[in-house]
């Protein structure tokens, strides 16, 4: 991971052990995470296409993520992955 998180948008902190930061990448527009467990940072790769606009966790094993052109995140714990947006 990258020493500095200069291209840091936003973050959500669960408690002090687990601590998420939206962090850009060298994709235009695209947006990534730096994830923190208390005691060091790394760079989580996301299957978004664009930005991510919002954060939101329950717990260390579930969250979501709402990114740029609908797209919505879920992590269970080990991995990002896509869920369908509704429509409406």
């Amino acid at each position: 991971m990258e020493r500095s998180l200069t291209g840091a948008v936003g973050f959500f902190a669960l408690d002090e052990d687990h601590l998420w930061i939206e962090n850009s990448t060298e994709i235009a527009f695209k947006e990534n995470l730096a994830y923190f467990n208390g005691k060091v940072f790394r760079n989580i790769q996301t299957p978004n296409t664009a930005g991510i606009r919002s954060l939101w966790f329950v717990s260390p094993t579930s969250g979501w993520a709402g990114c740029e052109h609908g797209q919505i995140m879920h992590w269970d714990g080990r991995a990002w992955r896509l869920v369908p947006c509704p429509s409406f």
